[in-house]
Order: C-alpha cells, then structure tokens, then sequence
C-alpha cells in the first residue's frame, strides 16, 4: 500500500507515517546491514527488477534474493548503481542469477548464469518452426 492509501484509511497524517517510518528505518538499519552481508556471502543468489508505479510516480523495485534473504530498493532510476550498491566492490562470492538486464552486466564481479525462465522464453521462438525429428533425442520415438 502507498502512504497515502494508508493515511486516508488511517487518518494519520503522511507527514507522521514518513517520520516513523524513519525512525523504523534507523532501528532496523543493524538488521538490514546484516541481510545484506549475507547475500554478499550466499553461494547462489538471484537478482531481478521491475517497473513499480508508487503514489502515481514511476520508479523501479529491485529484488535480491538467496534461499534465506530477500533485499528489496525502491528507486526511481534503473541504472547500474543501483546493483553496484548491494553487490559492493571488488570480486564477488558465488553465482549471481539474472534476467538481461545490462545493469548487472559489470557490477556483479563474479560468475554469472540467466535465470530459467528467460532461457525458456528464449527456447519457446523456436519450437513452432521445429519438426518432430528435431524435437527427438536422435532415435525414432
């Protein structure tokens, strides 16, 4: 929910969920310095991006996920800083699974794979013109 969806169904003022939600942000910051090293660490870790339209602006949500940590950034830019500020500096620990997006092309110093699902978008504009023999593994079926 926006704030301003939840300062009319609250009736709490933007203004004071804004200055609680920093103070919130200022108690969980150990929290969130600590999620963050652990994705750095993870041998296996996944990072996508999105459209995200917020109070009728629109921005980006990033997701950064391991088996065990989900990092989100919301952002109003989708540029390589954004990956270069979760990833951080120098050689990367482990594979960073992806979509194209070219932001993480040079930010993730580090082995990298694309995700599944777009290979298997990619794989799909073949197989209408393939034929039956060359869906087979070599022998009659």
């Amino acid at each position: 929910m926006t704030v301003g969806t939840i300062s009319a169904r609250t009736g709490i003022g933007k203004g004071t969920l804004f200055s609680q939600y920093a103070r919130l942000s200022e108690i969980l910051k150990p929290c969130t310095e600590r999620l963050l090293e652990l994705y750095r660490l993870a041998p296996v870790k996944g990072a996508d991006e999105t459209t995200w339209r917020c109070d009728g602006r629109n921005g980006y949500v990033y997701g950064f996920f391991t088996q065990d940590v989900a990092l989100f950034r919301f952002r109003g830019t989708r540029k390589m800083c954004v990956a270069e500020e979760v990833f951080g500096e120098g050689d990367h620990i482990g594979v960073l699974v992806r979509d194209r997006f070219p932001g993480y092309d040079n930010s993730f110093k580090g082995k990298q794979e694309y995700c599944f699902e777009h290979l298997k978008r990619d794989c799909k504009e073949l197989l209408p013109s393939a034929s039956r023999e060359d869906l087979s593994m070599g022998g009659e079926s």
